[in-house]
C-alpha cells in the first residue's frame, strides 16, 4: 500500500511537472505577442481581412517549439497561398527565423534534416497554378527558402512525415491580425 501511495506521488508530480512545461503552448486563442512580432516583421497595417493561425513545432530538437504561423489575406495573398512565418520565442519575446511566401496548406514537417532543421513540405496552388504541386523547403543559411515556388517538386508519397499541419483556411478563419 505505502509502495502504491509513493508511485501514485511520484507520477502525479512528473505529470504536473510536464503539464505547467506546456501551459503556455495553447494556440486556440489570438496570441497578442506572437501579432506584435508578425506586425513588426512584415511591416504591414492592421487589417480587418487580414488572418493568421499559429501552431507549435520543435523543427531543431533543441526541445523548444519553434511557432509557425500561417497568414492569409489581402497583405500575405488569398485562401489558395499565404505567408509562413517561423519564429524563435524564449520568455514571451518572438524572434523571426524564417518566412516563406505562396504556400498553402497542408505544411508537413519531414523526419529529413538540413543543417539541423527538419526540412518542410509546403503545397503550392493559387495564382496561375493549374495543378497543385507539392515543394520541400530546406534550412540554408540559417533560414527556409522566402519563395516556395522556386523550390523542387517532391513525391509527398516519399517523404517520411514527423508531424503534419493541417487547417481549414477561410476568409474568416483563425484570428484577425490586430493587437
Amino acid at each position: 500500500m505505502k509502495k502504491t501511495s509513493i508511485l501514485v506521488l511520484i507520477c502525479a508530480s512528473m505529470l504536473s511537472i510536464g503539464c505547467s512545461q506546456y501551459k503556455n503552448k495553447d494556440s486556440s486563442k489570438s496570441n497578442k505577442e506572437l501579432v506584435n512580432a508578425i506586425l513588426k516583421e512584415t511591416k504591414v497595417q492592421q487589417n480587418d481581412d487580414n488572418r493568421y493561425m499559429y501552431f507549435y513545432k520543435d523543427l531543431n530538437n533543441d526541445n523548444k517549439d519553434e511557432t509557425i504561423a500561417y497568414l492569409w489575406g489581402p497583405d500575405f495573398g488569398n485562401i489558395k497561398e499565404g505567408t509562413m512565418l517561423i519564429f524563435k520565442e524564449n520568455d514571451n519575446k518572438y524572434k523571426l527565423i524564417s518566412q516563406t511566401n505562396l504556400v498553402n496548406v497542408p505544411i508537413v514537417i519531414s523526419e529529413h534534416k538540413t543543417n539541423g532543421y527538419n526540412d518542410i513540405i509546403v503545397n503550392i496552388s493559387g495564382d496561375g497554378i493549374e495543378n497543385q504541386y507539392n515543394t520541400i523547403l530546406k534550412f540554408k543559411d540559417n533560414k527556409y527558402p522566402l519563395n516556395a515556388r522556386t523550390q523542387p517538386n517532391i513525391d509527398i508519397k516519399k517523404i517520411k512525415s514527423k508531424s503534419t499541419i493541417s487547417a481549414k483556411i477561410t476568409l474568416d478563419g483563425g484570428f484577425e491580425l490586430k493587437k
